[in-house]
């Protein structure tokens, strides 16, 4: 318990060269819904998994005369993987 000594928490540093090595690197997917109901059957996103800081975003496609206003799904953040309780990793992303 170090909350005693600092009032403020120290920041976790990041990983510089990693950050550097794949600064422009993404890996993409077109994604839909696997048991979609019947307004989502035409829905369709890009996944976007950021190898510089292991963060993910999620934005929908716009399809014309569908009803959904195309964008931002989810914002670019770093998410747990609900099976494992860790961190998304890109080996974890595949096609399929």
């Amino acid at each position: 318990l170090g909350s005693f000594i600092f009032l403020v928490p120290k920041v976790p540093k990041k990983d510089y060269k990693k950050f550097n090595d794949h600064s422009n690197t993404e890996l993409r997917y077109l994604a839909k819904f696997e048991n979609p109901s019947v307004q989502d059957m035409d829905r369709r996103f890009i996944i976007t998994f950021h190898l510089a800081d292991n963060k993910i975003s999620v934005y929908e496609k716009n399809e014309r005369n569908s009803g959904f206003l195309g964008g931002k799904f989810l914002e670019r953040s770093k998410l747990k993987n609900p099976s494992s309780n860790d961190w998304f990793q890109a080996s974890e992303f595949y096609l399929g």
